[in-house]
């Protein structure tokens, strides 16, 4: 094998095996497609907004929102994995007076809030100019804690073959809302 040849190929495995392993989740981050991106949550049927402006749920009851993926570039976007979560948006401890199992519990921010608040959507695809709108609808078990909490978006792009995916977009305040406790109950 020629001695040029040889070295390129070595040095070539030395920065894909470099670029696979600074990566992570796979074949690096797609930064400058984000650029092209406009992404925001919405949130709908709630019963008011507060005086800072949160949508407001109460616990017990359902919650639903809209995430919206804008494309405002000119390529278009395939193999799109967008997840969902809600989650605690600050960190502390809730006298749950409402449900006594038990009564006092801690909590952290970007926790998951109880019950299923994970919803990912696979395989989408996006073209230029086109928004994307998925629903997603979230019953507030009454275990969960009063205050303010969040919505975290991300998005990948699984590269071909399925094998890796490259976490393009992380935002875990993507979205903020208020759960009060339920209506009607007494301390």
């Amino acid at each position: 094998m020629n001695k040029n040849i040889f070295v390129f190929v070595i040095a070539g495995t030395i920065l894909v095996s470099a670029s696979i392993a600074a990566a992570g989740d796979g074949y690096g981050n797609h930064v400058g497609e984000l650029k092209q991106l406009d992404i925001k949550v919405v949130y709908t049927n709630f019963f008011y907004r507060d005086g800072q402006g949160y949508a407001v749920y109460y616990i017990g009851g359902p919650m639903s929102c809209e995430i919206h993926v804008r494309n405002t570039g000119n390529r278009t976007f395939n193999r799109l994995d967008i997840t969902a979560q809600h989650q605690y948006y600050e960190s502390g401890v809730c006298d749950r007076w409402w449900y006594q199992n038990p009564r006092t519990v801690a909590f952290q921010k970007g926790q998951p809030l109880p019950g299923d608040t994970r919803r990912t959507w696979t395989e989408l695809s996006l073209g230029p100019g086109e928004e994307l709108v998925l629903s997603m609808t979230y019953s507030v078990p009454l275990e969960t804690c009063d205050g303010l909490d969040q919505t975290c978006v991300s998005i990948k792009h699984t590269n071909n073959g399925g094998e890796m995916s490259a976490l393009f977009y992380y935002n875990p305040e993507c979205g903020v809302f208020c759960p009060p406790p339920p209506a009607g109950g007494n301390k």
